[in-house]
């Protein structure tokens, strides 16, 4: 844990050495749950927002992991895999490809051995 924190303070200090004056969302799996070290770095630390933990509409399952792509497998529960934002608040955050397809075999395959995450946030165009 201590060494995935490290490496959230890596991404934060490069973001923040890089950015512009505009609004940051990052994306990514970041292996850990909200009770983590890596968490805290990237909200506490960082000043970030858990775009689904202030979402209107928030996800309804998790992010995080089958055990394989094929056959049926039990709902997510553990998510792993984050939006975060400086201020910029989503309408909504969902999962995609929660529900797996049906190969030519018959055999159920999922997209991933995780959940995507989607997040829908209000933006004006320039001029408006």
């Amino acid at each position: 844990d201590e060494e995935q924190a490290e490496q959230a303070r890596d991404i934060v200090a490069w973001i923040e050495s890089t950015r512009g004056p505009g609004t940051v969302i990052i994306l990514g799996d970041f292996s850990e749950p909200a009770d983590s070290q890596t968490y805290a770095v990237m909200t506490t630390e960082g000043g970030y927002t858990d775009a689904a933990a202030t979402a209107v509409e928030t996800p309804s399952a998790g992010t995080c992991c089958r055990l394989s792509v094929l056959g049926e497998q039990p709902p997510l529960t553990a998510t792993t895999a984050y939006i975060f934002t400086n201020g910029l608040k989503a309408t909504s955050v969902s999962v995609f490809a929660e529900e797996p397809g049906t190969r030519a075999d018959g055999t159920l395959l999922y997209a991933s051995d995780q959940n995507g995450l989607m997040a829908v946030f209000p933006l004006r165009r320039v001029g408006e």
